[in-house]
């Protein structure tokens, strides 16, 4: 199976923070990434190709036999980028009736 591009967006994002480390171990856990990379530049992405250009992968690592395109996939969620970029007006705006 392909993953689709907003799983994986969010999968690196939750990779990038500290959000489930475990508190002890935070202090260890330094926010930086060899090519400067930054949570935005993950939100701002919208195909795979571009993922792997901002972690210097190669995109024939990530293909599979079958593609499946992101408007035909098929998935319910709802990803808002704000999860990562700005939590706290995410969180208020989901308990304003």
């Amino acid at each position: 199976y392909d993953g689709h591009v907003k799983n994986i967006k969010y999968v690196i994002c939750e990779m990038m923070t500290n959000r489930r480390t475990p508190t002890g171990l935070t202090p260890f856990m330094p926010i930086k990434f060899p090519g400067g990379q930054t949570i935005n530049d993950i939100c701002i992405c919208k195909s795979m190709d571009h993922l792997c250009k901002i972690w210097d992968v190669s995109q024939s690592a990530t293909v599979s036999t079958t593609t499946v395109s992101e408007n035909n996939a098929g998935d319910l969620h709802r990803y808002d980028d704000r999860y990562f970029l700005d939590p706290e007006a995410l969180r208020k705006e989901k308990e304003t009736p």
